[in-house]
């Protein structure tokens, strides 16, 4: 098995890397956006998925309060009331809370079901109507589409599913993406091997360069061939 895995990342045996705390991603690939981000030694959490990361939470303790716990608190936010968000001292006996994105409610405490872009092609409509602090959501649907979370007809090109700056062509009712090396697969979201197939001729030797998301590689030619891909004899 070709690993794949940069920035010092370990191979498992099931094809995934074991990254350091220093890097996230599929492929270690990722700035770990946790790192010295919450100040005053709080914890930080943060959402990855193989090619991109969140915006990082910081949990305060009671002492501090802040989107990064960089302010001492005293008074009625000593207690820390704002579950996902900041607490503003009003009087000595209110307060209010400014929420994090994707959060709302008098304590910061709902989630917010739009974050995750549920409705494809359509725009999301949430609903104070919650359960185990999860709101519910409605799709307002484009023309020609429908469904619960509009994934009935339309373009499926506009949900850009064609990740790392690949384009989308439609063809029929699905579509295909246009990768730029050296992503590959459906949805341009695999890193492949630009080495396989061979690209050079005449037995050329092909070399990936270190840094495997660049999509380059040279060719090391056998004894009597040159050119970029050996492809002419001496």
């Amino acid at each position: 098995m070709n690993c794949q895995c940069v920035n010092g990342g370990t191979c498992l045996t099931n094809g995934t890397c074991l990254c350091t705390n220093l890097y996230r991603g599929k492929f270690c690939q990722l700035n770990n956006p946790c790192i010295d981000y919450c100040r005053n030694n709080n914890t930080c959490s943060v959402i990855c998925t193989d090619t991109s990361c969140n915006l990082p939470n910081c949990t305060c303790t009671n002492s501090y309060t802040g989107k990064q716990c960089e302010t001492i608190v005293s008074g009625v936010c000593q207690s820390n009331p704002c579950i996902y968000g900041n607490c503003v001292t009003l009087t000595n006996e209110s307060f209010q809370c400014e929420c994090d994105f994707g959060f709302f409610g008098s304590r910061c405490e709902l989630i917010n079901s739009c974050l995750s872009n549920p409705c494809n092609q359509g725009t999301c409509i949430a609903s104070s109507n919650c359960l185990d602090l999860r709101c519910s959501y409605s799709c307002l649907c484009p023309n020609g589409t429908t469904g619960q979370n509009c994934e009935i007809g339309g373009n499926p090109c506009l949900s850009t599913p064609c990740k790392n700056n690949g384009s989308c062509s439609l063809l029929s009712n699905t579509y295909s993406c246009q990768c730029i090396l050296p992503y590959g697969g459906t949805n341009c979201d695999l890193i492949i091997n630009v080495c396989t197939p061979n690209p050079c001729f005449n037995n050329g030797i092909c070399v990936r360069s270190s840094n495997i998301k660049d999509g380059t590689y040279i060719c090391n030619c056998q004894n009597g061939y040159v050119g970029t891909r050996c492809e002419y004899s001496k």
